[in-house]
Formats: structure tokens, C-alpha cells, sequence
């Protein structure tokens, strides 16, 4: 029976901003792929990006939002692309990225925009739902 594939979408304010990530697709032993769709002002990517350090991603993420400081990082230990979450002042994460696809000529985006901290809230838990469910 195949499952569920999940999404999560984080949007800001003024809509030229968000990152999705969409079909999250658990294959065993901690490993995830999913859909990226990211756009930051303007510059897009639409591109395959797996993960597969999410309890260690959830742990750090929890710590940033209990303590209000750090950062977490989701990315997949054998690849160069990553997702990383620094908490600012005010209530602020800051989302940065860098998504980088090596074929005969490299494609890359790095991007980098700010978040109410409400507007993760949901991602956190979502996240921390899929986590448990996969462990």
C-alpha cells in the first residue's frame, strides 16, 4: 500500500518569497527525497532534493525555537544542497539555501529570506509528525 506523501509550504508576507517542499517521500533508514519549489525575489527552482538527517534536524530545530537562538540545517550528508534556519531577533528566521544540481554544466541557486516565527510553527509541527512516524 503506498503512502501518504506529505508537503510543506513556507510562505511569507509579501508573497515574493516561499519554499515548498512537496511529494515528501519516505525511502527507509532516515532517507527522504521530495520536491523543492523555491522562490526568492524573483529567482526560481523547481528540482529533486533529499534529505536524510531529520531526527538531528529536528532536534536542532526544537533547540533554536525553545532557546531563541542557533540554527538547523536539513540537507542530505553525501550532497552539497541544504535548507537552514537561523533564528534572528525579533521573532525572525532568517531561511537560507543552496540548491546545486552537478551535470555537464552546474545549476545552482543560493537564496535567503527572512520569517515570522508563526509562519513556521506549522512546518515544525508537521515536520516532527513525519519524523516520528518514520523512526
Amino acid at each position: 500500500m503506498p503512502t501518504k506523501k506529505l508537503k510543506f509550504i513556507l510562505d511569507t508576507s509579501d508573497k515574493k518569497h516561499h519554499l515548498k517542499l512537496l511529494d515528501v517521500d519516505y525511502l527507509g533508514n532516515g532517507v527522504y527525497t521530495s520536491e523543492i519549489q523555491v522562490n526568492s525575489n524573483g529567482f526560481m527552482c523547481k528540482r529533486i532534493f533529499g534529505f536524510d538527517n531529520d531526527e538531528y534536524f529536528l532536534a536542532k530545530l526544537n533547540a533554536m525555537l525553545n532557546n531563541n537562538q542557533g540554527e538547523a540545517t536539513l540537507m542530505d550528508m553525501q550532497a552539497d544542497s541544504f535548507l537552514r534556519f537561523n533564528f534572528l531577533e525579533n521573532n525572525t528566521i532568517q531561511l537560507t539555501g543552496y540548491l546545486v544540481e552537478q551535470t555537464e554544466v552546474t545549476h545552482s541557486l543560493e537564496f535567503s529570506f527572512n520569517l515570522d516565527l508563526k509562519k513556521i510553527s506549522k512546518f515544525v509541527k508537521d515536520f516532527e509528525q513525519m519524523v516520528r512516524a518514520n523512526i
